[in-house]
């Protein structure tokens, strides 16, 4: 993995961005802001299982795994990393590697 400079900004702003984006890329606009407002996601943006539970008890597998990947993604890529899912998925896990990535390189 190349090694890019410090980031500036909040990982809260690039998570809000990420649901957004990754649930457009998912459902189109429109759906994407009826599941955001419907299951207030919003309100569990700090908590990836519970963000995860959420989605998990509406949609189920595979569409959750795709909307999480989508997010995922789109996390990783606002912060000038490559993201590629092979093998298991986690979306807790990954949302928390973000964060820690966030930290290690964020302007003091």
């Amino acid at each position: 993995m190349q090694k890019l400079g410090p980031l500036a900004g909040s990982f809260k702003s690039i998570r809000q961005n990420a649901i957004k984006q990754g649930l457009t890329n998912v459902l189109g606009s429109t759906g994407a802001v009826a599941v955001i407002i419907n299951f207030n996601l919003e309100s569990y943006e700090d908590d990836p299982v519970a963000f995860h539970n959420s989605l998990f008890s509406v949609f189920k597998e595979p569409a959750t795994q795709i909307m999480e990947k989508a997010i995922v993604k789109e996390v990783f890529g606002q912060m000038g990393e490559h993201f590629e899912s092979s093998g298991a998925f986690d979306f807790p896990t990954h949302m928390n590697f973000a964060k820690q990535l966030f930290r290690a390189r964020v302007v003091q």
